[in-house]
C-alpha cells in the first residue's frame, strides 16, 4: 500500500504547485520545455516539505525551474512573481495590534 500513498502524496504536491503556478504550468505546455511533471518531481526531490501549511511547498519553485530550465530564465521569473503574489495574498493584514486591541480603549 505504500506505493499507493506515495502516488497520492505526489498528486497532492502536483495540485498545490499547479494551483500556485498556473501560468508557469501553461507556459511549460506551450514551450515544450521540461514537462510539468518533471519540474514537480525535481522540486519534490530538491525541496522536502517541512512546513505545516502545504502551500508553503511552493517556496523555491523558481530555483527548481532555473536549475531544470536554465535556457528559460523568464520562466523562473514568472514563478517568482507567482510566489510573491501568493505570499502577499496570504500575508497577515498587519503585524500591529489586532482589531480587539484597537477597539477596546
Amino acid at each position: 500500500d505504500i506505493p499507493f500513498y506515495a502516488t497520492l502524496f505526489r498528486r497532492n504536491f502536483d495540485k498545490i504547485l499547479r494551483d500556485l503556478y498556473a501560468d508557469v504550468e501553461r507556459a511549460c505546455r506551450r514551450l515544450g520545455a521540461a514537462s510539468w511533471s518533471e519540474l514537480v518531481e525535481a522540486h519534490v526531490q530538491r525541496t522536502p516539505c517541512v512546513a505545516p501549511d502545504p502551500n508553503q511547498f511552493g517556496d523555491g519553485f523558481d530555483a527548481t525551474i532555473q536549475q531544470q530550465c536554465p535556457e528559460h530564465a523568464w520562466l523562473a521569473e514568472l514563478a517568482d512573481f507567482a510566489w510573491t503574489r501568493h505570499r502577499a495574498w496570504t500575508a497577515p493584514d498587519s503585524e500591529g495590534p489586532g482589531l480587539d486591541e484597537r477597539v477596546m480603549v
